[in-house]
């Protein structure tokens, strides 16, 4: 049995003399083309020999040679066997000792049919540009519409993005390469310049293998962050009782021994007025937000409604200290409401690196971070505002190593 090799392609499909080039060189190690695809060539193992190779280009529908025999036969009577194609490109072999006649000897006239590819590659070029430019808009717009650049980054795939961007910015840039790579061949060939049968395609091939191999390590790392964002990214009813959580605790605020759990909404069987969710990004490898709620029966508000205190927990450890100061920055602007920034004092401890409170009659509000690890906590009830910065500066060491 013939044994089948694919090999990436050494460089863009309209590098013609590279391809031709490239195929000779392969079938006198005995690989000889079988097909073409956009990225890789599929070869069959067999003898070495001395073989010529040609591409014909042509956008025509009418001169599809994979389903015109005709022309195939005409080809085939000329010494050239048309071997496969892939969009616009055909290619023919010959053995050397056939001495088949060149398929083309006026360079003027085989410019003439690049000119429809030239305009396809223009179309495709625009096109590629304008779907580039929307999907960066869409793919951006967060960051920009919130203000919170990093706080995004970080709640959302950043892999994915990068990927995503660097994909349509290449695919953009090399649409617009062709097109205007193909416009300097036609021109060469009309001023009588043919194409280079024997041109070299080594020099090209390292730079395509190498960004084939940085294409792949992105998607390994893009799979890697998608796999860390499904194991981490869990959502569980928070424990009753004292836990290991960096979360802070109403049993830990709230002193009355008759605090009790109160029920807020359940989703498949998850209570997520009393839950813990835990996260994963690449800048924030560690992430709780969590949600409690409590009630202590029999005790009233001032206004008469039943006292049910609660407490909103986010916290986050991250890869890289420096961002701590401009998260907590954008903690603030995501949580503020509208409200004045007067409302917001920061108070020297020698517990944080830095520590910012809002309180009202009935929340208190405490953004800080201590080297890598950012804290937010939103608390309604009557514990004052010491209690409350005690346990967020408790909570932070669960987290801090």
């Amino acid at each position: 049995m013939n044994k089948i090799i694919y090999k990436l392609r050494p460089c863009d499909e309209w590098r013609i003399g590279e391809h031709e080039s490239w195929f000779q060189d392969m079938a006198k190690k005995g690989l000889h083309l079988v097909k073409l695809g956009r990225q890789f060539a599929k070869f069959k193992k067999g003898e070495p020999a001395e073989m010529r190779y040609r591409i014909e280009v042509s956008a025509d529908f009418d001169m599809n040679f994979d389903k015109n025999e005709e022309m195939k036969y005409l080809y085939r009577e000329n010494g050239w066997d048309y071997v496969t194609g892939y969009g616009d490109f055909y290619v023919f072999s010959s053995p050397n000792e056939l001495d088949a006649p060149e398929l083309h000897t006026d360079s003027a006239e085989q410019a003439y049919t690049l000119k429809s590819l030239w305009k396809k590659h223009i179309v495709s070029s625009l096109f590629s540009l304008g779907a580039a430019l929307i999907m960066l808009l869409i793919g951006f717009f967060p960051w920009f519409i919130n203000k919170t650049p990093i706080l995004t980054l970080i709640e959302t795939s950043l892999f994915t993005q990068i990927f995503l961007s660097i994909t349509y910015i290449y695919y953009t840039y090399s649409s617009l390469k062709a097109a205007i790579s193909i416009r300097i061949l036609q021109k060469s060939m009309s001023e009588g310049r043919p194409i280079n049968h024997n041109a070299s395609w080594k020099k090209h091939k390292i730079i395509n293998d190498a960004i084939a191999f940085i294409y792949i390590i992105m998607v390994v790392a893009l799979i890697a962050s998608a796999l860390g964002t499904i194991k981490m990214g869990t959502t569980k009813e928070l424990p009753l009782g004292d836990t290991n959580l960096p979360v802070v605790r109403l049993s830990d605020i709230e002193k009355s021994s008759r605090l009790v759990r109160k029920t807020a909404y359940t989703y498949k069987n998850i209570d997520y007025g009393n839950s813990i969710r835990y996260g994963w990004s690449p800048l924030a490898p560690k992430q709780y937000i969590s949600e409690e709620t409590g009630m202590v029966p029999g005790e009233i508000e001032i206004d008469g409604r039943e006292y049910l205190p609660s407490v909103q927990t986010r916290v986050y450890k991250l890869t890289l200290p420096f961002l701590a100061d401009k998260l907590a920055e954008e903690l603030i602007m995501r949580h503020n409401r509208g409200i004045n920034a007067k409302d917001y004092r920061s108070i020297d401890d020698l517990r944080f690196d830095s520590l910012i409170i809002r309180e009202s009659s009935n929340m208190k509000e405490v953004f800080a971070y201590r080297n890598n690890v950012v804290i937010y906590v939103r608390y309604s009830g009557k514990a004052d505002m010491s209690t409350l910065i005690e346990n967020v500066s408790y909570r932070m060491s669960f987290v801090s190593h």
